[in-house]
């Protein structure tokens, strides 16, 4: 579960929807659930599942670009500061991949 910085959500509660997709830049796109209540939202199902698919741990930063539409870009640096580059995805119905 990881929760959605406050004035994210004042600005972009209302263009949220309960599924949002995250692209990471080799392709892979991931759907995960958003949970809303009151003024907190945060990803939930298939949170763990992306994290644990990038092997992402405490020291790692993890760079989220919102490009409407409950829409995410991704990016995952390591704990020298430097991105993760993971190798290309080419799996079949990638859109598919992970839905929610």
């Amino acid at each position: 579960m990881q929760n959605l910085l406050e004035n994210f959500v004042t600005k972009f509660e209302n263009e949220l929807s309960a599924v949002a997709v995250l692209r990471v830049p080799n392709g892979h796109v991931w759907h995960v659930g958003l949970t809303k209540r009151g003024n907190k939202i945060w990803f939930q199902d298939g949170w763990h599942e992306f994290v644990e698919y990038h092997s992402i741990c405490a020291v790692y930063f993890v760079f989220f670009r919102y490009e409407k539409n409950s829409n995410f870009h991704v990016l995952i640096f390591d704990i020298t500061a430097c991105e993760i580059l993971y190798p290309q995805y080419y799996g079949p119905g990638d859109d598919e991949q992970n839905s929610v």
